[in-house]
């Protein structure tokens, strides 16, 4: 909080301030004067008046009723309200334009114009009463809450009040939550339910890594804090895409998206075959200074860089494969297992070759190398992650198709997946 004050206080131009002062003025300038008009009016200071609250007769009664009727108003306005900024904000509907300046109408007309407009509606003679509805009675008995509805305030009044007040409320929650809500990523909004989704379903039986990179470290930042939030146990947090930063913008990205979320460990995710860009170890050894730097997805397709990225860091960075094929060379050269795509079809196997490796079976972790083999080679027939779903379709998993613009496996690569499939239940 204190650096972003800091940060607030930097960054504001002087003419900026003055702004911020005026604002703030206008918005506390008609509470004072009417404080003032009342004290004028009623004779009586703001201090004495609540000495003498509770001396009035219908007071306590009156705030009861103006707690109720305000509470009432507010719940109408979230229920109402939110939606509609929701909406708006989220989709693109047609004439879109046109529905915000309706919406915002009420925002826009004054206040006490609103207030006579609703008071001629409900009157005797209005249009309301015109059609039958009794909006308003000749009573109001606010001695007794418990007789409001009953022989006091008429339950279509105090249903009167509440509409009054929630809209011009609904319209002001739309003019300021929408466009905060349409500044949101919808890709986030669906990884964090899916986030959430998980975390209850697996409870404390596994980690859960969230994915949160992104090529703008902006959004890295704010996708890796929502799922620190969420109940993420680490992030996977892949070199930034298509925009190609050099070792130092590498460097502040990761270091930015680390301190953001100091207390989540974090895996940097190096796969330069999809982004075009590779991570440097020298620079993953500079990031080390980071505490929960702890782990690194290497799926550059060779060995070398494990080498390299041991030799740079040391034991405390954990090195995952990120190759199905390529896990058991990489456990031989310092890796300590996998981020693994045929773990979603073959996980026992993949398991027990990884455990035979480190417990020293080198004869049987080989032998289940050799057998994977054939079901790695067509989980990746074609582009990631198309086959894998198609797997775990074959397995029961209703998984669905791809999005667009990737497709279903071909007939043929799914039978040859089927085969490769059904040879590894064999051995």
């Amino acid at each position: 909080m204190h650096r972003g004050l800091s940060d607030l206080r930097s960054g504001l131009h002087p003419v900026q301030w003055a702004l911020v002062a005026g604002v703030i003025a206008l918005g506390v300038l008609p509470l004072i004067l009417a404080v003032l008009r009342l004290q004028t009016v009623t004779g009586t200071t703001i201090g004495e008046a609540f000495q003498l609250f509770s001396s009035q007769s219908r007071a306590p009664e009156a705030l009861r009723f103006s707690l109720l009727e305000a509470a009432a108003s507010t719940l109408l306005t979230l229920a109402v309200g939110l939606p509609i900024a929701w909406a708006l904000g989220r989709y693109r509907w047609k004439r879109i334009r046109l529905q915000r300046t309706l919406l915002y109408l009420p925002f826009v007309t004054p206040p006490i114009v609103a207030a006579v407009g609703f008071l001629a509606m409900f009157s005797e003679g209005g249009w309301v009463h015109s059609i039958g509805l009794h909006f308003r009675s000749e009573t109001n008995n606010l001695s007794n809450p418990g007789t409001w509805f009953t022989e006091g305030l008429h339950l279509g009044q105090f249903s009167a009040l509440i509409v009054a007040h929630a809209w011009f409320n609904i319209s002001l929650m739309i003019r300021f939550v929408e466009p905060v809500v349409a500044q949101l990523d919808p890709k986030w909004d669906e990884q964090l339910r899916l986030l959430k989704t998980v975390r209850d379903a697996v409870g404390s039986d596994a980690k859960v890594l969230a994915g949160t990179g992104s090529n703008s470290t902006a959004e890295a930042v704010e996708a890796t804090k929502e799922a620190a939030a969420a109940g993420a146990d680490g992030a996977l947090v892949v070199v930034p895409y298509y925009n190609k930063p050099p070792q130092e913008g590498l460097e502040a990205h990761f270091r930015a998206i680390a301190e953001a979320a100091p207390e989540l460990p974090l895996m940097l995710y190096n796969i330069p075959g999809r982004t075009g860009c590779s991570i440097a170890p020298a620079t993953v050894a500079r990031l080390m200074d980071c505490p929960n730097v702890v782990s690194f997805k290497a799926a550059s397709g060779t060995t070398e860089e494990v080498t390299a990225l041991r030799l740079a860091c040391g034991p405390q960075l954990a090195i995952y494969s990120g190759d199905d094929g390529l896990t058991l060379p990489m456990l031989a050269v310092g890796a300590v297992g996998v981020v693994s795509v045929g773990s979603h079809v073959a996980g026992p196997e993949i398991r027990a070759m990884i455990e035979a490796y480190l417990n020293g079976d080198g004869a049987s972790a080989l032998a289940l190398h050799d057998a994977l083999i054939p079901l790695f080679k067509a989980l990746f027939a074609t582009t990631n992650p198309i086959p894998v779903k198609a797997a775990l379709e074959l397995n029961g998993w209703s998984v669905g198709a791809p999005r667009p613009p990737l497709c279903p496996l071909s007939d043929d690569m799914k039978r040859s997946l089927s085969n490769a499939m059904a040879a590894l239940r064999q051995t």
